[in-house]
């Protein structure tokens, strides 16, 4: 469904977060989850990560999500020496909402072929600013909260520089409580049932 359910908000602990999840709190944790498979630009993110890591930004990466490209995707990392990343597999529905919040950002490095982009309301209803390509409608579901969160295009470099403009302080950060609020308002489901129900069935 194009709406975001309520167990997506800002969490009331994320320190405490945090430790539950085994997440390093004394660096910024980037969160992506996504099916591994090529049109996830999967591979992109571990290339721009890896170079960040190079210039000496500290961070830590988490891969949720299992896909064939799992194996290729770790042996990358390891090759790149990207030594902060965690790849966690599958990660249970219930579980989603803690991971969400507890990063300090989440990821979408999508490739092509991205269609309405849940995720990065869900992101953003936990509060978290979802750095994103503009790959499909991202740009579109992106870009009305913040447009500034939108790499300027789907390259290693333009992600590459997305990211360290987020580590470096550079990009606006939107109060986690009023972010979920603008998502909900958009995007809850009590909101975009009717104006659905309108489109396809009149006003009768």
């Amino acid at each position: 469904p194009g709406w975001v359910d309520a167990r997506f908000r800002p969490a009331a602990d994320r320190r405490g977060l945090l430790r539950r999840l085994g997440l390093p709190n004394d660096r910024p944790v980037l969160f992506t989850l996504r099916r591994l498979v090529p049109r996830m630009g999967l591979d992109l993110l571990v290339k721009a990560c890896a170079q960040l890591a190079r210039k000496g930004r500290a961070f830590h990466l988490v891969v949720a999500g299992e896909g064939p490209l799992r194996e290729a995707l770790e042996a990358q990392a390891h090759a790149e020496r990207l030594g902060g990343v965690t790849f966690t597999g599958r990660l249970p529905a219930d579980d989603l909402p803690a991971w969400y919040a507890a990063a300090d950002a989440f990821v979408l490095p999508t490739a092509e072929l991205e269609c309405f982009g849940l995720i990065a309301l869900e992101a953003m209803a936990s509060g978290r600013p979802c750095l994103a390509t503009p790959a499909g409608a991202i740009s579109e579901v992106v870009g009305r909260f913040e447009p500034r969160w939108l790499a300027r295009d789907v390259s290693v470099k333009a992600l590459e520089e997305l990211l360290d403009a987020f580590l470096c302080g550079a990009l606006p950060v939107r109060d986690p409580e009023e972010l979920h609020a603008s998502v909900r308002a958009e995007y809850a489901e009590e909101n975009v049932l009717p104006r659905l129900v309108h489109a396809t069935l009149g006003d009768e």
